[in-house]
């Protein structure tokens, strides 16, 4: 089994949960979701928003887009912006990829500003 948590997960259409982590089998295929309570036996902690999708994204594509529609709407939060993306829901035993999306506000959960000081990106982690 492999497990990934984070700050925030993302789970599609449009779930948010806080210190939760999505555990997966050895094919990658979508097992369960939990709360983080202490810290799992080999879990991978990310720091931002994990969310798993059912098709490989481009991640430049999807944080300029991200960025962008930020930008034309300022008061949405990254979750906000996530749901804009209409990912399709997962089942359970359906193949999934999971990406976070870090550099971002975590209290206002926000994406990071372009200034030097943190920069927004995306990586698949498996």
């Amino acid at each position: 089994m492999k497990c990934f948590t984070a700050h925030y997960l993302f789970f599609p259409p449009n779930e948010r949960l806080k210190f939760h982590g999505i555990q997966l089998d050895e094919e990658n295929r979508f097992q369960n979701i939990f709360p983080l309570v202490g810290e799992p036996a080999r879990a991978v902690f990310a720091n931002g928003i994990i969310f798993p999708v059912k098709q490989e994204i481009c991640t430049q594509s999807l944080l300029q887009t991200l960025k962008e529609e930020a930008q034309s709407n300022p008061e949405a939060s990254v979750f906000q912006l996530l749901e804009n993306r209409h990912f399709p829901e997962i089942q359970p035993d359906e193949p999934v990829l999971v990406y976070v999306l870090d550099g971002i506000d975590l209290l206002a959960a926000k994406l990071g500003a372009d200034n030097g000081r943190r920069h927004s990106y995306i990586q698949r982690l498996c």
